[in-house]
């Protein structure tokens, strides 16, 4: 592209720091003249419900591969006035409000106009600095540019259609680059905007495009011995090493793209790279392997089998993890002609490794999760993802090691979760967070009816926690005999679920032992029965 990215942007270091957010509510004629006494309870009417149905900032770090989830509360006069932590400047998504733009040190405005009636005119977003600036533009530029009018959707009918899913991909290829000429062109609504804003808002757009073709190799439906999918894999994303630039080698996208795009590049673009990653904890069975008496006289290694852990190797006679990385790395030069060094590449490998150290696949063991790193750190050569990823793995330590977090104070989510588990007390706990419109969350419970009902008279209890209405659930539930414990909760009260399990996908599980403590520490509650 012309002009990208701007000079400024070598010049800008990533960091992390505290946004404003504030809301100001533009109120009809009937609320704004009526007596104040009036005015005050019809305010803090609309708050209440506002807050019932939640108010939740997703705060996603895309090299720690962690989610900090913020419930926001609007106060008697239906206004917020908070502060918001950013790993470094980023797109967070609140909802019911949308992505909004947020950068340390500046200040965000949520503009409510009650005036209005769709979702588009009742909320506008601004603020102060380069928040505020691209806040402005986006929500223009997603309008007009980025919406379903000008994204044509591929449908899959029946298994057998990848001549037609190339052609639909170099379609959307063509609009791509047809909006790139756009770009160069000048769009008007970037006419009288900073450099940097400019270079954000385009990397935004391009990041759009990008999902919307992932995506829909991500859903094709793979039938066995249909097609070489590694072949559909090299065939698919040959477009990006010519676009490489401003597609995936890009250093714009830590502060242009979001949680989203990084995790298609994860696990369908750079796939090579993170799948050979995650061998690091599963043989072929899906089994964990990382297991050894005497961590520190063991290495991680590669073979043919998978990444295992030995005792006292051969570095001549086995390949180290490491250089498994590089084979990927070099899978992904070969056969897409990618650098060595991309960007997005760096970025996901970080993701993974990172995943895998923060959900405890090492067995918590300090030896091997920074051997796993220090395996990752010789392909990181931005500087600013490798100071941030030691920065991250330092604060990784200080929150998961130190005994000072053992005395955090209860929180309003701590409250509610004990009152959900209370009348099971000195049971095992199985909580599941599902909702009606998610299928894995249904296939989950279906398939596992029949042991619900073989451990109905076991010390432990299966929990279905949702924040659907039981009206919605209950014909559903009792046609297919979904048995255990049905809790129904509010939209505000799974807010704040979401905010202390720090998660926003479903299905969802919580492991709780006999004794009421939340285990993190295993993946099955089964686990937990003799104990």
């Amino acid at each position: 592209m012309a002009n990208y990215p701007s000079a400024v942007v070598s010049e800008y270091r990533l960091h992390e720091g505290d946004v404003v957010l504030k809301s100001h509510l533009i109120l009809p004629d009937s609320v704004k003249n009526a007596p104040e006494e009036q005015r005050k309870t019809e305010l803090k009417q609309a708050a209440q419900m506002i807050n019932s149905r939640g108010v939740t900032a997703y705060i996603r770090n895309y090299i720690l591969n962690t989610e900090k989830i913020r419930v926001i509360t609007f106060n008697d006069e239906c206004q917020i006035d908070t502060k918001i932590h950013v790993p470094y400047p980023m797109y967070v998504y609140i909802a019911p409000f949308g992505n909004i733009y947020m950068c340390p040190g500046d200040t965000v405005d949520i503009t409510m106009d009650m005036t209005k009636r769709t979702k588009n005119e009742i909320f506008q977003f601004g603020g102060t600095g380069l928040g505020g600036e691209v806040n402005r533009i986006t929500s223009e530029i997603d309008r007009k540019y980025l919406n379903r009018a000008n994204y044509s959707s591929f449908t899959f009918s029946n298994a057998s259609q990848i001549d037609s899913l190339m052609m639909w991909r170099n379609e959307q290829i063509a609009r791509m680059d047809s909006m790139v000429i756009k770009m160069n062109e000048g769009l008007p609504e970037l006419k009288d905007c900073s450099p940097l804003a400019s270079d954000i808002v385009r990397t935004h757009i391009l990041t759009w495009y990008m999902e919307m073709i992932v995506s829909s190799y991500d859903n094709y439906p793979f039938v066995k011995g249909e097609y070489d999918r590694d072949a559909l894999w090299r065939n698919y994303f040959d477009f990006i090493a010519p676009r490489a630039k401003h597609l995936t080698d890009n250093p714009l996208l830590m502060i242009a793209a979001d949680h989203f795009f990084f995790n298609r590049m994860e696990f369908k673009v750079f796939e090579p790279c993170t799948k050979l990653s995650h061998s690091i904890i599963h043989n072929e069975k899906g089994e964990n392997i990382l297991k050894s008496p005497d961590p520190k006289a063991s290495t991680l290694v590669s073979s043919e089998d998978g990444v295992k852990i030995i005792e006292s190797p051969d570095p001549e006679a086995l390949t180290p993890f490491r250089q498994s990385l590089a084979r990927g790395l070099q899978k992904m030069n070969d056969e897409l002609h990618l650098s060595k060094n991309d960007f997005s590449a760096q970025v996901t490998m970080l993701s993974e490794i990172f995943y895998q150290i923060h959900n405890g696949f090492f067995n918590n063991d300090s030896n091997l999760r920074a051997e796993a790193l220090a395996a990752i750190m010789p392909h990181i050569t931005n500087p600013d993802l490798a100071r941030l990823a030691v920065l991250d793995y330092r604060d990784f330590i200080k929150e998961n090691e130190m005994e000072a977090m053992a005395n955090k104070p209860m929180t309003k989510g701590d409250s509610i979760f004990q009152r959900i588990i209370e009348p099971y007390k000195g049971n095992v706990l199985s909580v599941d967070f599902w909702s009606m419109s998610c299928g894995p969350c249904r296939g989950g419970m279906l398939s596992e009816r029949e042991t619900v009902e073989q451990l109905k008279n076991e010390s432990v209890k299966f929990l279905y926690v949702t924040d659907d209405a039981p009206e919605k659930c209950n014909p559903w539930l009792n046609e297919n005999n979904i048995r255990g414990e049905h809790i129904f909760i509010t939209r505000a009260e799974w807010a704040l679920m979401q905010e202390k399990f720090t998660f926003s996908g479903i299905p969802f599980h919580v492991f709780v032992d006999k004794t009421g403590k939340v285990r993190t520490d295993v993946n099955d509650y089964r686990k937990l029965m003799d104990k």
